[in-house]
């Protein structure tokens, strides 16, 4: 949300950013107030914040007893076209809408050169891995498949949640093309449960480290032409 605030010109307005807001670099200089899970209340208190904004979560909410005079705006981030509105709502907010409808305008003339680029290629076969103690993946709503169905790929988890859990028979038996890591830890150290797979003994892996691949803001296209680059590196 803090990227997206200084996407659209509005980077003046925001008096705090979590610990996990590194971007742009003008942002650095914004106070932390601690994370998503675990926001600091008495800081926050001491900001006078008029407007809270990220992810629906039982931490934001807890914070409203303490801000009273505080609206709470938590819009849905599972598709691109859901962070073309948050841009478009967030432009509305701040009195910024003309540049968030530049930015919004760019994002689909981008999307819809990428889409020209893939939409006759094969299909690649994909498990979008994103923790290992248990093997969180890639459903079939949420953001992650949202930008996968834009560069030639198939998301083979055919649950219909955003993520959920499978067991290393599971990943096993859904023999994907190409195995993309997203463990958000630096590490690239492949899960026990997934070292049989044919995919990884054959190093069909992408490591997915691009925080513009991960995070749903602004730069969400940009990420896109480089996971599109990674799963079909010809």
């Amino acid at each position: 949300m803090t990227e997206s605030l200084f996407a659209i010109g509005a980077g003046d307005l925001v008096v705090g950013r979590t610990r996990y807001c590194d971007a742009p670099k003008e942002a650095l200089t914004v106070p932390i107030i601690g994370g998503f899970a675990d926001p600091d209340a008495e800081a926050i208190v001491h900001l006078r914040p008029t407007m809270l904004i990220g992810p629906s979560s039982p931490a934001l909410e807890g914070l409203r007893p303490v801000l009273h005079d505080a609206t709470i705006f938590s819009p849905p981030t599972n598709t691109i076209t859901d962070i073309e509105h948050l841009l478009t709502d967030l432009g509305e907010k701040t009195n910024h809408r003309a540049e968030a409808d530049a930015v919004v305008t760019k994002m689909k003339t981008d999307l819809a050169e990428i889409d020209a680029m893939y939409a006759t290629s094969k299909k690649t076969r994909v498990l979008m891995v994103f923790g290992a103690e248990p093997l969180v993946v890639a459903g079939q709503t949420g953001f992650a498949s949202d930008m996968l169905a834009h560069v030639a790929t198939e998301n083979i988890v055919s649950r219909p949640e955003a993520y959920t859990i499978i067991d290393a028979e599971r990943a096993q038996a859904l023999r994907p093309d190409v195995l993309l890591l997203a463990l958000g830890d630096g590490s690239r150290t492949i899960p026990p449960t997934l070292r049989t797979l044919p995919v990884v003994l054959e190093k069909h892996i992408v490591y997915v480290e691009d925080a513009r691949i991960l995070r749903p803001g602004p730069r969400v296209i940009e990420g896109l032409r480089v996971l599109g680059e990674q799963i079909h590196p010809h």
